[in-house]
């Protein structure tokens, strides 16, 4: 089956950090993809996903706007809107090279975030490395 693919945007890229804008149109996937750098993902709107995993298995997830969540690198998928609106959500992903230094921009960027939407920590996904999808 062939989706269309979503947009990147590019919004920050430095020696510490990439944020990315994400878009999805209804049915527009990521492509498949493995994360080379820990990131977080924060929900711009509702996001209605089905994640294709490696070996075949696939799972639904819904992400709350204004929800954020955090992977680290290594993770591999196909993100995919299954909703019927668009969706959005920015993947800010940790490039410094250091480990101790990326788990502290982790840990402080964590301390920011609303006490409500802490659990999304525990949900599953995203996001490409790269801006053209």
């Amino acid at each position: 089956m062939t989706r269309p693919a979503c947009t990147a945007t590019l919004l920050i890229d430095d020696d510490r950090v990439r944020a990315t804008r994400f878009d999805f149109a209804p049915g527009a996937e990521t492509g498949w993809h493995r994360h080379g750098h820990d990131y977080v993902i924060t929900a711009v709107t509702d996001c209605h996903m089905l994640l294709e995993e490696p070996g075949g298995g696939s799972r639904k997830v819904i992400v709350p706007a204004g929800s954020a969540y955090r992977r680290r690198a290594g993770v591999e998928h196909n993100v995919i809107n299954d909703g019927r609106a668009p969706m959005s959500f920015v993947e800010v992903e940790l490039t410094e090279s250091s480990d101790q230094s990326s788990k502290s921009v982790s840990k402080d960027f964590v301390k920011f975030l609303p006490q409500e939407i802490w659990p999304w920590a525990a949900c599953s996904a995203l996001m490409p490395r790269t801006t053209s999808l």
